[in-house]
C-alpha cells in the first residue's frame, strides 16, 4: 500500500523478476502466443495476470507466477471449473496452447 491508501500498480516486469529464468521463457512464450489472438486484453494484477477476451472481459485464462512453476488456470467451458495446470517444463507448453485456444473461442 501507498501512503495514500492505494496499492501500487504490479507492472509485468515485477512478475517477471520473481520468477527463474525457465519460468520466466515459459511465462514470455505463453504471453506472446496469447496476445497474438484477436481482441484479447491483459490485466496484470498483484497475484496474477489475467486474460480476456474483448470488450465483453469474459477471462478465459489466468497465470499466476511462482518462483520455478507456472500455475495456469484455464476456463474451457463456460459452466465448468477451471481447469488448473502447473508448468514446471517448456515441454508442456504444445499441450497448453491447445486448451488455450479452446477456451478463448469459448470466451
Amino acid at each position: 500500500m501507498s501512503i495514500d491508501g492505494k496499492s501500487e500498480k504490479l507492472s509485468l516486469s515485477d512478475h517477471l523478476a520473481r520468477l527463474s529464468e525457465p519460468a520466466r521463457n515459459m511465462l514470455m512464450d505463453i504471453r506472446d502466443y496469447v496476445l497474438s489472438l484477436p481482441s484479447v486484453i491483459e490485466e496484470i494484477r498483484p497475484h496474477r495476470i489475467v486474460y480476456s477476451k474483448g470488450f465483453n472481459m469474459r477471462i478465459f485464462m489466468d497465470i499466476e507466477p511462482a518462483m520455478n512453476m507456472l500455475a495456469v488456470n484455464i476456463k474451457t467451458e463456460s459452466r465448468a471449473p477451471p481447469s488448473r495446470i502447473l508448468l514446471r517444463s517448456i515441454n508442456q507448453l504444445q499441450d497448453l496452447y491447445g486448451m488455450i485456444r479452446k477456451a478463448y473461442e469459448h470466451a
